[in-house]
């Protein structure tokens, strides 16, 4: 049906004193088509926006996609719990996560 719009995946966000945690899923039928990788930045973006400069994401050690592409985005991993989730932080400075590829100011510049 043409203009028929079907959700994909999501992105979660749960904001914490310490920092806003994300998370995001993809129907796997639509894995490869970088939608994750969009997800992820638009999401920072937007959490950014609002005055976060501080984010944790978690993914299982043997989701080696998932972890590479947090780290694309700025992501450091920050150690490995006893259930192998990894947890990766990101911290930007404020009014700067403009998009995936570079970091902008907000005049800019």
């Amino acid at each position: 049906m043409a203009g028929k719009k079907t959700p994909v995946g999501f992105f979660t966000a749960t904001r914490k004193p310490e920092a806003s945690e994300i998370g995001y899923w993809v129907d796997p039928q639509f894995w490869g088509r970088s939608i994750a990788g969009h997800m992820i930045p638009q999401g920072v973006s937007l959490l950014a926006d609002q005055g976060a400069t501080a984010f944790i994401a978690r993914a299982l050690r043997n989701n080696t996609g998932s972890l590479k592409l947090l780290e694309r985005y700025g992501f450091t991993t920050q150690g490995t719990d006893a259930e192998d989730l990894v947890t990766l932080a990101l911290r930007i400075a404020p009014n700067t996560y403009r998009s995936a590829d570079s970091e902008v100011s907000e005049d800019g510049l």
